[in-house]
């Protein structure tokens, strides 16, 4: 699938969103990403890049504790949603595929919440992680795990990786996670299941589901 492809797809998800929440996601940060804020703080953490942001729902709480945020999103319709959320802070945001993530500037910290179980290459967009963050930057991210209810849905692409309504939804073992991050030192590793409402019509998961997934903090040493 090309940029602009994926970029139109998201943007349908965003611009016709229909289900109960006001966020297409969530209607609070999740937890894992928001308790790290005073581990960041007590080790110096400036810059954040939330990749990709969506609406914001994470990012505000790190805007809100004074990091230098930047969001980045392949969604035009995404940015601009998570721009008028946070129309009262200063921030930065920037526009691309996780697979081409190429920016300017190096980051302290990076998040990654569900983006990396649609990507078609996740070792990519995990080097490209790695490459920009700083020295000891670290980065939070979280995987769905081939416990997922979801595993399996739509036409196999090749092992755990599905096609579902034109989008790509990859599924890790704990031992494909190690391999992927084997860059970084990995400081914690979290199994997590947990029920939350659907995503719009326009979205794969329409309905109350439930999800099996992996929160990683590791470090880039």
């Amino acid at each position: 699938m090309q940029k602009e492809e994926i970029a139109n797809k998201w943007n349908q998800i965003y611009d016709q969103y229909d289900g109960k929440q006001v966020s297409l996601w969530h209607e609070t940060p999740t937890s894992f990403f928001i308790e790290k804020i005073p581990f960041f703080k007590q080790h110096k953490v400036k810059t954040v890049l939330d990749s990709p942001c969506g609406d914001g729902r994470n990012l505000i709480g790190f805007v809100k504790a004074g990091f230098d945020c930047t969001g980045f999103d392949v969604s035009d319709s995404a940015l601009n949603k998570c721009k008028n959320y946070l129309k009262e802070y200063k921030l930065e945001f920037e526009q691309g595929l996780l697979e081409e993530l190429n920016l300017d500037k190096k980051f302290d910290a990076v998040l990654c919440d569900d983006a990396i179980t649609h990507v078609k290459n996740p070792q990519k967009v995990l080097d490209n992680f790695y490459n920009i963050l700083n020295k000891k930057g670290f980065i939070v991210i979280k995987f769905h795990s081939i416990k997922d209810s979801h595993y399996g849905n739509g036409e196999k692409l090749n092992d755990n990786q599905f096609l579902c309504k034109g989008i790509i939804t990859s599924f890790y073992s704990k031992e494909q996670i190690k391999i992927f991050l084997r860059k970084f030192k990995i400081l914690e590793f979290v199994p997590a299941s947990y029920v939350e409402e659907g995503h719009g019509s326009n979205y794969i998961r329409n309905k109350k589901h439930s999800h099996h997934v992996y929160f990683v903090l590791a470090l880039k040493e």
